[in-house]
């Protein structure tokens, strides 16, 4: 079960979808089930936006680029790694 969170709301339904797969690591790993849940939620503006943690880029992408509205996400790199994605009215060009 899921702590609700405030601050970082976007951040927890991300961490909090679905089943989660262990990495060699020993972290765990986005299913691309679980990326195109928070794709749509954030197409439904049911959340502002979505923090992808760096482990999880590569997944979110790969299921992102495959969207007709692709353009119309958009990503604002953090410090380490981590992205912001957002939805936008407009795509972008």
């Amino acid at each position: 079960m899921c702590q609700y969170d405030k601050i970082r709301h976007s951040h927890i339904v991300l961490t909090c979808i679905a089943k989660r797969v262990k990495t060699k690591g020993g972290g765990m790993t986005m299913t691309e089930q679980e990326a195109k849940q928070l794709i749509e939620q954030l197409r439904t503006r049911n959340i502002p936006h979505a923090l992808v943690k760096k482990e999880h880029f590569l997944t979110f992408r790969h299921v992102l680029v495959q969207q007709e509205d692709f353009k119309h996400f958009r990503g604002v790199a953090q410090r380490g790694g981590d992205v912001v994605y957002y939805y936008m009215d407009q795509p972008r060009s």
